[in-house]
């Protein structure tokens, strides 16, 4: 699938809300307290999205050294936009002169650090949530 990496555009915002809300809800609406998950705003044109021609893929977020946001839509994953959005956030965070990228997903989700752990990324410890009884595992790569 051919696809692209760029910001999104303000007319995307409510898509790219859309996008992160529904895989957040996919993703831990068994394990959280109430649901739906609300997911609150963000500064959409601050992150990424991967798009092939009017679908929204994904969309991914940096802030410092740390991978904020990086969200896939179930229907697009295998394809190639979850690792690309990656790449770019490493690529993104490295260019701030930052030699150790991090990330923390919570411990139930299997297939995201299998994802991560596939492409480089190293298991640095568990930390308690704070929402939620199942903790996060915080993971580091180096990128510099």
């Amino acid at each position: 699938m051919a696809f692209e990496i760029r910001r999104p555009q303000t007319e995307e915002f409510a898509s790219v809300h859309a996008l992160e809300s529904a895989v957040v809800n996919e993703t831990y609406g068994g394990i959280w307290p109430t649901t739906p998950i609300i997911v609150g705003e963000e500064d959409w044109g601050a992150g990424w999205v991967a798009v092939s021609a009017s679908d929204l893929l994904g969309w991914m977020l940096t802030q410092e050294y740390w991978i904020e946001d990086l969200w896939v839509s179930s229907q697009f994953r295998r394809q190639g936009a979850g690792s690309a959005l990656l790449h770019h956030a490493e690529q993104e965070i490295a260019a701030r002169g930052i030699a150790t990228a991090h990330l923390s997903v919570i411990t139930s989700n299997e297939p995201a650090i299998a994802f991560y752990e596939k492409r480089g990324w190293r298991r640095l410890r568990e930390i308690p949530h704070e929402i939620v009884s199942a903790p996060r595992l915080e993971m580091t790569k180096a990128i510099g």
